[in-house]
């Protein structure tokens, strides 16, 4: 499968001229090269429509007035690569994949991938034989999959405890800002007074950055300051006036 596709020419994008071309082959009984002659669309093209949707009519066992309605509605032109899920089955899909990662349950690509096999094994909907072998989707289903889909994209999620999962809510979340308003109307707390505090922690010691090495090497190195660093937490205040208070850097050692 090619998975940045780019159309080289313009043939059979004007599907209204093929259409035409079409009903005046077979509802008319006018012949196919005059046809492509007088139309100037590609003889072996309009050959090819016309044998498709005369089958489709013997399918259906149509008159001349069925071949009018049939060219109507079928399918002229290029059409996208096929599916594995119809768009609705996708939204579906988009919606549960950010529904877990809204209870701090992400899925990884790998898991989609998986999941996506599972849906389509129940719903005995036809796949590809490598996914049934790897009892997984692709990886060009998957990189398709999020070119479709513009609301989701792959993040590096940050690390949340168990404790602040469960206790941030909206419940606790309004009782906070209900003290905080019971607060702010028994003081009048001016804007300089109102301050914001975090802290974060650092090291050292960096990690090295991705490097361009031989392949098959079992060992790769980056001289840094010192295999292991000293763990720094950094402490910042800011107000609501925008006054800044002068970090203060604690090593750990300090701490204990």
């Amino acid at each position: 499968m090619v998975r940045n596709f780019k159309r080289k020419s313009e043939r059979g994008k004007d599907t209204d001229l093929i259409r035409r071309a079409v009903r005046s082959v077979l509802h008319d009984q006018l012949p196919v090269r005059a046809v492509a002659k007088e139309f100037g669309v590609s003889y072996s093209t309009l050959q090819r429509h016309v044998n498709k949707i005369k089958a489709d009519a013997d399918n259906q066992l149509g008159n001349r007035m069925d071949i009018v309605r049939i060219v109507s509605t079928a399918k002229i032109g290029y059409q996208k690569n096929r599916q594995v899920f119809t768009d609705e089955q996708e939204h579906q899909l988009v919606q549960y994949i950010i529904r877990a990662l809204s209870m701090y349950f992400g899925m990884t690509p790998d898991d989609i991938r998986s999941f996506a096999c599972e849906i389509a094994t129940a719903h005995n909907i036809a796949v590809p034989e490598s996914w049934l072998e790897n009892k997984k989707a692709g990886k060009d289903w998957f990189t398709s999959f999020m070119k479709r889909q513009q609301n989701i994209s792959i993040r590096q999620p940050e690390a949340t405890s168990l404790a602040r999962a469960i206790n941030f809510n909206r419940p606790n979340v309004n009782l906070f800002f209900n003290k905080l308003a019971t607060v702010m109307d028994r003081h009048h707390f001016s804007p300089n007074d109102i301050w914001n505090v975090d802290e974060t922690g650092a090291t050292t010691v960096q990690k090295p950055s991705k490097v361009v090495a031989k392949k098959g090497e079992k060992q790769v190195g980056a001289i840094v300051s010192a295999e292991r660093g000293t763990l720094v937490t950094v402490c910042q205040a800011v107000n609501a006036v925008g006054n800044a208070t002068p970090y203060v850097s604690v090593p750990k050692e300090a701490v204990l």
